[in-house]
C-alpha cells in the first residue's frame, strides 16, 4: 500500500476507534514519513512501543519526537515496565523536561545512566537538586561507588544545610568538598558532625588535613560543651594557641591540651609564649596532681612576678624556689623588693625539713 492509503487507514482507525493491528514495517513508513511532511502524527502508545522496540533490536536509530518520547516514558511508568530507553532519548527527555521545566519524575536507574554517561562525556549535565539527592541517597543504599563533581556535592551539601536536612555525607566526599574549598578560598560553612568525621578520619589515616583555624575553633569548643575527650594533635594545637593570641582570644583550653603543647615545646626547644593564665592552670594543675612539671626558667619568673603583683600568695614548690633563686644569682639579678619574700619561703620550709636545714646551715657557713 501507499503511504498515502497506509496515512488514510491508520487515521480512520483512530477516528472510529478501532485496534488496527499494523505491521511494524508499515508502522515505521507512517513514522518517517510524518516526521518529513512535519505532520503531527496522532499515534496510540501501543503502537509508539512496537516501533520503539523494534528499532532497538534492529539498531536502528530512530528519531523520535520528545512528545512521543515523553508519552512512551510515562506510560512506562504507569504500566510498571522496565523500558529501556537509549541514552540519547533519556537526554533529550531530561533536557526538555528542564526547559519546559516540566516535574518529570524519572527512576533512579535512568538518572544514573544519565549521569555517569555525562561523566563520560565531560559533559555539564544541570541535574536538579531533586534528581542528585535521589542519586546520592540510592547510591548510600545500594553501597555503589557513585563518583560525584565536586560541583554537584556542594549542590548537595549546600541544599541540605538550607533545608536543615540530616545529609549523610561518605567521609571520601565530605573531604573531596573540604580540599576543593580551600583550593578555592570558598568559606563552605560545614556542620559540626562532618568537621568531627573529617578530623577523626585523617587521624586514622595519619593524613596531614590542612583545617582552617575557624573549623579547628569550632572543633575545639564543640568537643568542651559535649565533654568529648577529642584528641587534637600538636600542630592544631599549636595554631589554635598562636591564632587566639594573634586575635587577642580569651580561649579556654584544656589543661591536657596546655600540658602536651608546653611538654611539646620543651622537646623541640622552642621558645612557646605562653600566657600567664596558661602557666598559671598548668602549675597549680601539677600541683594537685603532685606531678613534677618540668618548668623553664622564664615561666617560673613570669609566674612569681605576677604573683607579687597581683598579690595573690603563689603557692611554690621548693625546687622552683630553688631555681628562681639560684637563676638570680646566677644573673646577678636582685629581686631587691622580692629577695626577702623568697628567703623567708625557703626558710620555712627548710625548717620543716632537719636534713634540708643542716645542709642550708652549712652551705651558709660555706
Amino acid at each position: 500500500m501507499e503511504v498515502r492509503d497506509l496515512l488514510v487507514l491508520y487515521q480512520h482507525s483512530l477516528l472510529l476507534g478501532v485496534v488496527l493491528e499494523m505491521e511494524v514495517r508499515d508502522l515505521l513508513v507512517l513514522y518517517q514519513h510524518s516526521l518529513l511532511l512535519g505532520v503531527v502524527l496522532e499515534m496510540e502508545v501501543r503502537d509508539l512501543l512496537v516501533l520503539y522496540q523494534h528499532s532497538l533490536l534492529l539498531g536502528v536509530v530512530l528519531e523520535m519526537e520528545v512528545r512521543d518520547l515523553l508519552v512512551l516514558y510515562q506510560h512506562s511508568l504507569l504500566l510498571g515496565v522496565v523500558l529501556e530507553m537509549e541514552v540519547r532519548n533519556l537526554l533529550v527527555l531530561y533536557q526538555h523536561s528542564l526547559l519546559l521545566d516540566v516535574f518529570l519524575e524519572m527512576e533512579v536507574r535512568d538518572l544514573l545512566v544519565l549521569y555517569q554517561y555525562s561523566l563520560l562525556l565531560g559533559m555539564l549535565l544541570e541535574m536538579e537538586v531533586r534528581d542528585l539527592l535521589v542519586l546520592y541517597q540510592h547510591s548510600l543504599l545500594l553501597d555503589v561507588f557513585l563518583e560525584m563533581e565536586v560541583r554537584d556535592l556542594l549542590v548537595l551539601y549546600q541544599y541540605s544545610l538550607l533545608l536543615g536536612v540530616l545529609l549523610e555525607m561518605e567521609v571520601r566526599d565530605l573531604l573531596v568538598l573540604y580540599q576543593h574549598s580551600l583550593l578555592l578560598d570558598v568559606f563552605l560553612e560545614m556542620v559540626v558532625r562532618d568537621l568531627l568525621v573529617l578530623y577523626q578520619y585523617s587521624l586514622l589515616l595519619g593524613m596531614l588535613l590542612e583545617m582552617e583555624v575557624r573549623d579547628l575553633l569550632v572543633l575545639y569548643q564543640h568537643s568542651l560543651l559535649l565533654g568529648m575527650l577529642l584528641e587534637m594533635e600538636v600542630r592544631d594545637l599549636l595554631v589554635l594557641y598562636q591564632h587566639s593570641l594573634l586575635l587577642d582570644v580569651f580561649l579556654e583550653m584544656e589543661v591536657r591540651d596546655l600540658l602536651v603543647l608546653y611538654q611539646h615545646s620543651l622537646l623541640l626547644g622552642v621558645v612557646l609564649e605562653m600566657e600567664v593564665r596558661d602557666l598559671l592552670v598548668l602549675y597549680q594543675h601539677s600541683l594537685l596532681l603532685g606531678v613534677v612539671l618540668e618548668m623553664e626558667v622564664r615561666d617560673l619568673l613570669v609566674l612569681y612576678q605576677y604573683s607579687l603583683l597581683l598579690g595573690v600568695l603563689l603557692e611554690m614548690e621548693v625546687r622552683d624556689l630553688l631555681v628562681l633563686y639560684q637563676h638570680s644569682l646566677l644573673l646577678d639579678v636582685l629581686f631587691l623588693q622580692h629577695q626577702l619574700t623568697l628567703s623567708f619561703l625557703l626558710i620555712e620550709f627548710l625548717q620543716r625539713c632537719p636534713l634540708f636545714l643542716v645542709v642550708h646551715v652549712d652551705h651558709q657557713e660555706k
